[in-house]
């Protein structure tokens, strides 16, 4: 069924902000994920501890998606409520935004053997990139919290990974960190001034890459 492109969200983290006994919601199989939506998204940077009514559980009992804020737990079975002490990334709209694209592919190594015509081949590294078309300059402050000018221009050139935060439709939801690598700027006399910013994909270790979800 077709999706209108007109709903999409664009959005890109800001800085960290500390939490501690956030709430979680049984999601089933030994999947808890927090409640709050706004804190979902949880710092690469920061330590995360997980809890069971109020008792810290053992790092190896449980991994955490930290794009979405779900643990999920091995091995282990909670016997009350499961509460997150972490950091979360809040994020902010990217203004003016006239569309967006994502592209996300693997790497396929051919693991070709002898007395085999036929090639085979292996999934190896996965990777993502896309661009963010908008009507604003890469100049523009996209976190006011923080102090100075927090702009796609001055990450780029910092080489600073942000959480990308795109809802094309209800319940399908892409997030990754990223590197912003440049950006075209271009305008007509009979038109307005468009920027296409390109981004690509910046792993921030195990949770933190990029997936689907809610």
């Amino acid at each position: 069924m077709a999706t209108a492109a007109w709903q999409a969200q664009v959005k890109v983290s800001g800085a960290p902000v500390a939490t501690t006994g956030e709430a979680t919601t049984s999601l089933g199989g030994g999947q808890y994920q927090v409640t709050n939506a706004a804190k979902r998204i949880l710092d690469p940077s920061s330590a995360v501890v997980v809890k069971d009514a109020g008792t810290p559980v053992g790092a190896t009992l449980w991994s955490v998606d930290r794009l979405f804020g779900v643990v999920t737990f091995s091995g282990y079975t909670p016997s009350g409520a499961v509460t997150v002490d972490a950091s979360y990334v809040p994020v902010g709209a990217v203004g003016e935004c006239t569309g967006v694209s994502v592209s996300v592919k693997a790497d396929l190594v051919d693991v070709s053997v002898l007395e085999s015509q036929a090639h085979k081949r292996q999934t190896a590294l996965v990777e993502v990139e896309g661009s963010i078309e908008r009507l604003a300059l890469p100049l523009d402050d996209l976190d006011g919290v923080t102090a100075g000018t927090q702009s796609l221009d001055g990450w780029m050139k910092a080489g600073t990974p942000r959480l990308l935060d795109v809802l094309f439709a209800t319940g399908a939801r892409f997030r990754a960190w990223v590197l912003f690598g440049g950006y075209d700027v271009q305008g007509e006399v009979a038109g307005v001034v468009t920027v296409s910013v390109k981004f690509s994909g910046a792993a921030q270790g195990a949770g933190a890459s990029f997936g689907w979800g809610t």
